[in-house]
């Protein structure tokens, strides 16, 4: 799980570099410096300036490589909490586009779920509607993203209430745009609040897994690509543990708390080149995997011919043999 650190707009401004090499730095302290007039004096929490929230948010939210206007706007967002007339002034200072996005997230975050049983669904469909600019949509994610970080600093009542709403419309939604890197840490974090017993034993078993299989799970990666690269594919292939949330779902699917019962907990990811729409290579790829690797019967999925709901388009499939426990 993401362990929360001291992050400087100077980390925000090195990170958005790494993906907009003409990033227009002053314009980013500019925001900064505003944000941090209009929030001075206030703490998130106990020794906590609050703008460390913003500046946290934005450097989160740079993972889904946003653009500079969306930068601007999240280290915006909160600004009309303590500042008079703010719109007015960002509109004028940052222009229509930032002043519009900042306005959109802001009214997003003022939205809650008040009754669970009926509204939970039409809540996901009122954000997603709210949010028809997907870059509101990350700044939201972010900002929930870091609120659950930072749980620990709040009263049990706000925690659950958090932990809730996250798990039922935060991460879904996520999921939904297929943003799944942001689903799994909202996932997980929201687990860890509302079952913490069953988070901290899951782990506990997780971590201890991925000690054993750590060296399995690099030369499973390493085989693989080398393999895929003998056969003609310019593939990239990474390997990771499942998060805890998937796996203890697996689990529970099962009626048991065996790891070693389960598949999956393991996934390697191959990435090939993209051929505008063609997807017959990795159609290809995957048949001389499987010439090699046997698949586990009744475990392939394709979501090329039938893609998710969220636009999502790949293979998934199992094998037997790659990866020896």
């Amino acid at each position: 799980m993401e362990q929360l650190k001291k992050i400087t707009i100077e980390d925000v401004i090195e990170k958005a570099r790494s993906y907009m090499p003409d990033l227009d730095e002053t314009l980013i302290r500019s925001a900064y410096e505003f944000a941090a007039k209009a929030h001075e004096g206030k703490e998130r929490y106990k020794d906590f300036p609050y703008i460390n929230h913003p500046v946290q948010t934005a450097y989160l939210m740079l993972d889904l490589r946003p653009d500079m206007s969306a930068i601007l706007a999240c280290l915006l967002h909160d600004v009309p909490l303590h500042m008079e007339d703010s719109y007015k002034i960002i509109r004028a200072q940052f222009g229509e586009e930032v002043y519009m996005l900042m306005k959109a997230a802001s009214k997003l975050g003022m939205v809650k779920v008040r009754n669970y049983e009926n509204q939970v669904e039409l809540f996901r469909k009122l954000f997603l509607a709210m949010a028809k600019d997907l870059r509101v949509v990350f700044i939201r994610l972010a900002d929930r993203l870091h609120n659950m970080l930072t749980l620990e600093y709040r009263d049990e009542d706000f925690k659950m209430n958090m932990a809730q709403e996250t798990m039922d419309v935060y991460a879904p939604i996520a999921s939904r745009l297929g943003i799944y890197q942001f689903k799994s840490k909202l996932e997980d974090l929201a687990f860890k609040n509302l079952d913490s017993e069953q988070y901290t034993y899951l782990s506990d078993e997780v971590k201890k897994y991925a000690e054993e299989i750590h060296e399995s799970l690099g030369k499973a990666t390493s085989d693989l690509e080398k393999f895929l690269k003998n056969q003609g594919f310019d593939a990239k292939v990474t390997g990771r543990v499942k998060h805890i949330y998937s796996i203890y779902n697996k689990l529970k699917r099962k009626n048991t708390n065996d790891l070693s019962v389960i598949y999956d907990v393991v996934a390697l990811r191959v990435v090939l080149p993209d051929t505008d729409n063609d997807f017959s290579q990795l159609y290809s790829a995957l048949g001389s995997i499987h010439s090699k690797w046997p698949p586990v019967p009744h475990r392939f999925k394709d979501y090329i011919a039938v893609p998710k709901s969220n636009g999502y388009m790949s293979l998934h499939t199992s094998v037997v043999g790659l990866i020896e426990n």
